[in-house]
């Protein structure tokens, strides 16, 4: 099993933190910028965490149970809450129920963000059949590119949207073999160059890639708009690459205080976060929108509250039976 390392929870601590700056509308100039890395930085944080050595699981069911249970249970529980919610406050119809079940990308009750799960879910096991079947690297090169082509030629060309998010999927399956090689070849030069870049050189790459971005068209993977593709790949990675030092730096130097260690907690729970986040926003939205606090100000108030009541309720189920909601072992 691999060892958990910090600096890629703050990473996705930061993703979580920049979805919910979206939910929130506090930033929605920076929504350009944010959508042409985030989705591609969970896939490539989820593919670092991989059974590297293929020891966790001894057959395909059982990875299929573990996996079904960290993603789908959380998926189910709180589309279907969300929707029962929706239904009973704005009469929200059967078709928003139906959309669990099929294409998820929009139209879902309240949690919109749970399409990712079941993405994530494909992603996990397309990927496992592809690394037990292959060990030839260059072999695996090839598949994922030709998924990540199927993935976007299937909706771009033939208008063809499949259930589950699986034409985002089958994109994610690129980030994540990112991920995993990245994590295998972690040791080599070039690799430890490109993840302990300096602050001059982190800045320059951050500044070359904001340019790029807005080079292409709003990138977005649950919407399936990716402008240029090669320069959506460049932006995608060169984010992830800014980022990614950028949590390297958080990590070393706040990695210890409250703040770091809030972070990470956000980054290792962020199954918690993206099933809770959307209706703890909405909440606090409608209370903060009948008071006098501005627009902007009130937005800002509400995403530290979303965020720290989020991970008050984490705390507080962690310790009890019901942390299986949130796709947990039994305590």
């Amino acid at each position: 099993m691999n060892k958990r390392l910090s600096y890629i929870d703050v990473f996705r601590g930061l993703g979580i933190i920049f979805m919910m700056m979206g939910h929130v509308g506090i930033w929605t100039e920076g929504s350009y910028y944010i959508h042409a890395f985030n989705m591609p930085m969970f896939f490539a944080a989820s593919g670092f965490f991989y059974d590297h050595e293929k020891k966790k699981y001894n057959s395909f069911r059982n990875f299929i149970k573990n996996k079904a249970r960290a993603i789908i249970i959380p998926y189910f529980v709180f589309g279907i809450l969300f929707y029962v919610i929706d239904a009973v406050i704005y009469g929200a119809g059967i078709e928003k129920f139906l959309k669990l079940f099929w294409i998820n990308t929009s139209g879902l009750s309240i949690v919109g963000a749970i399409w990712f799960l079941s993405a994530i879910f494909f992603v996990f096991v397309i990927y496992w059949g592809i690394d037990h079947a292959i060990n030839n690297t260059f072999v695996k090169i090839v598949l994922v590119l030709l998924l990540f082509t199927i993935g976007y030629s299937i909706h771009q060309f033939f208008g063809i949207e499949l259930p589950w998010a699986l034409n985002q999927a089958m994109v994610g399956v690129l980030f994540y073999f990112i991920g995993d090689l990245s994590f295998r070849l972690q040791e080599q030069r070039f690799i430890k160059i490109l993840f302990n870049m300096n602050y001059i050189a982190t800045f320059i790459l951050a500044i070359i890639g904001g340019i790029l971005i807005f080079m292409n068209e709003e990138a977005n993977i649950r919407t399936e708009n990716y402008g240029i593709v090669p320069l959506f790949l460049i932006n995608a990675l060169l984010g992830m690459l800014v980022w990614i030092n950028i949590s390297k730096y958080i990590d070393r130097f706040f990695g210890k205080s409250f703040i770091g260690r809030f972070v990470q907690s956000v980054g290792r729970n962020s199954i918690v976060y993206l099933c809770l986040n959307q209706g703890i926003i909405l909440l606090l939205l409608y209370i903060f929108n009948r008071g006098a606090i501005a627009g902007t100000i009130s937005k800002a108030i509400v995403l530290v509250l979303s965020l720290i009541c989020i991970y008050w309720l984490n705390e507080t189920v962690d310790n009890t039976k019901f942390r299986i909601v949130f796709g947990k072992r039994w305590a």
